[in-house]
């Protein structure tokens, strides 16, 4: 219903009362004019007592006001349901207006923070690994200290950009298939190496391969989250135990216990509350106190519930239901995943061409490539510019980052494949957009790989190095 349409039946139905008092009006004069009749001519009125035309009048009458209020309510209950559905498409439409909004503010302010980032992470890991004039102990422990500030800061950053995400449903789900016994085995050897600096154990009590239904990238998520916190809140020579079993309602329920402290009953309430870190903010343990949060909406959108029970001293033990897979079928999802090992550069030779406007960003990547005989890099602060670079000098592999002044990162790189020149050339994007949709959306745009900011020099010598052995 368009608007013009739903503000005249407004103004209808608001006429209607005024119609309805009319007719009542009309009802009781009629009956005023009979009554006045009775008793000015009894005689008359008991001579005529008979007439079909009294008798008939009468009836209108009676009928009328029994009518006329009833439609008087039915009319006033339209009216108020009218107006009660009207609030409630405005309240929708600003709802979306200001969700629209903040994802907007969102991107810009993920796009505003990740690249000066890259710049104070990029050089301050530059500082750390210089040979030429190696900093002092004291100037080392000081890079040491931008390092880890600027990585938790980072990790803030993304943090609370996927709890916005999640609450305003932008994060698309694929359910599939997962195998949750092979997923937690991958999970664990991301944290063996945590576990084992504080002398943890991990212990699995999975025995068969269990299929849920989930999605298998923001489950992972979710698992990786588990663990840390089971390492991080543990103590020193403690045990984890990960735990798999099939739950009531064709569930599966996997748990991760840890020996740790526990979480005191009057805090229950506080565990799945955004930045809330139950005391810990204190210590040393680090952390921002929104994993659990997003851990817990991730699994309710995947159909799913979390829980924990824990006694203080005892340790905690959070689990996960999911609903059991039909199939016995894993789904995998590609996400263009880039080898991001220190490779041997020493022997490598080629020609790369860096696209970027942010000169901060532009003088960290020459440094990387500066102590690497072999390769040589060109630079541009457009995608114009690099279009006629990527053309005339005819480089090995194209850096590029997606959002430039004029033409953009995606505009470029189709230019780049209608031109005969450079149909093959491998592009690969490096952007400071770090949600999933953009990286897909980006992978089947034709990129070789999608690098976010900021990046790690292992991850841009991984893809060089990839790159440059295949040609």
């Amino acid at each position: 219903m368009n608007k013009k349409l739903s503000t005249q039946l407004f103004e209808w139905f608001s006429a209607l009362p005024l119609i309805v008092g009319i007719m009542m009006l009309t009802a009781l004069a009629i009956l005023l004019a009979l009554a006045v009749d009775a008793l000015i001519t009894p005689l008359f009125f008991a001579m005529m007592s008979d007439s079909p035309y009294r008798t008939m009048a009468m009836t209108i009458a009676t009928a009328l006001l029994v009518a006329i209020p009833m439609a008087t309510f039915a009319v006033l209950l339209i009216r108020y349901l009218y107006t009660l559905r009207q609030q409630l498409i405005e309240a929708k439409e600003a709802a979306e207006q200001a969700s629209q909004a903040k994802s907007e503010f969102l991107s810009r302010m993920s796009h505003e923070l990740r690249t000066p980032m890259n710049a104070i992470l990029g050089f301050a890991e530059l500082l750390q690994i210089e040979q030429d004039s190696p900093l002092t102990d004291e100037r080392r422990a000081y890079v040491e200290d931008i390092l880890k500030a600027g990585e938790h800061l980072l990790e803030l950053i993304n943090e609370i950009l996927d709890l916005a995400k999640v609450e305003t449903g932008e994060i698309v789900l694929e359910i599939e298939n997962v195998d949750i016994t092979t997923l937690l085995a991958d999970s664990v050897s991301l944290i063996s190496n945590q576990a084992a600096l504080r002398g943890i154990t991990v212990n699995s009590r999975v025995y068969e391969s269990i299929l849920v239904q989930a999605d298998q990238t923001r489950l992972k998520e979710v698992v990786l989250n588990l663990l840390s916190n089971a390492v991080k809140y543990n103590r020193d020579g403690g045990e984890i135990v990960i735990d798999v079993q099939k739950a009531a309602n064709d569930m599966v329920r996997f748990s991760v216990s840890d020996s740790g402290e526990g979480i005191p009953a009057n805090r229950y309430a506080e565990v799945f509350q955004p930045f809330n870190r139950l005391g810990a903010e204190s210590s040393e343990i680090e952390g921002t106190g929104i994993g659990l949060a997003i851990a817990k909406r991730l699994v309710e959108r995947m159909s799913g519930n979390i829980g924990f029970y824990s006694q203080a001293g005892n340790g905690a033990t959070f689990w996960v239901e999911l609903p059991k897979a039909d199939v016995n079928q894993i789904g995998l999802i590609e996400r263009g995943d880039v080898n991001t090992a220190s490779p041997d550069m020493d022997k490598l030779q080629g020609k790369i061409l860096y696209i970027e406007d942010n000169s901060a960003n532009v003088r960290f990547l020459v440094s990387i490539f500066k102590r690497f005989e072999g390769i040589s890099i060109l630079t541009a602060q457009t995608a114009e510019q690099g279009l006629v670079l990527a053309r005339t000098a005819q480089p090995d592999l194209v850096l590029m980052d997606i959002n430039l002044p004029g033409m953009s990162g995606v505009d470029a790189l189709a230019e780049l494949r209608d031109h005969v020149d450079t149909s093959r050339l491998p592009v690969v994007a490096i952007s400071a957009v770090a949600n999933a949709e953009e990286i897909d959306r980006g992978m089947k745009a034709g990129f070789f790989a999608y690098i976010t900011k900021p990046f790690t020099v292992d991850k841009i010598l991984g893809v060089v190095n990839e790159v440059l052995t295949k040609r």
